[in-house]
């Protein structure tokens, strides 16, 4: 996948979250993009968790069945970005 793809697919994503899961997104977005910045895995990262978060949102799932209650949020980000950041990546630029 095109890095460029990736960055399309989640503005896309973006756009199907409701109001709370957008809220919720919004505020994990900010945290990942201070703790390792705006960059590929940063992305990556985030088109997991948009992925969760429209599927949860799909099936009428509480959010906080995703991350935990809203303190979780920090412990939920630094999971999703030990996990992600130690796999092997394959996107072309």
């Amino acid at each position: 996948m095109k890095y460029k793809d990736l960055l399309e697919i989640n503005e896309e994503l973006k756009g199907k979250l409701n109001r709370e899961y957008y809220g919720i997104f919004k505020d994990i977005n900010t945290y990942i993009t201070i703790k390792i910045g705006n960059n590929i895995d940063s992305n990556v990262i985030m088109n997991d968790i948009l992925n969760m978060f429209v599927e949860a949102q799909e099936r009428r799932e509480e959010i906080g069945n995703i991350i935990g209650n809203e303190t979780d949020i920090k412990e939920f980000c630094d999971s999703m970005i030990e996990t992600t950041v130690k796999l092997p990546l394959k996107i072309n630029i």
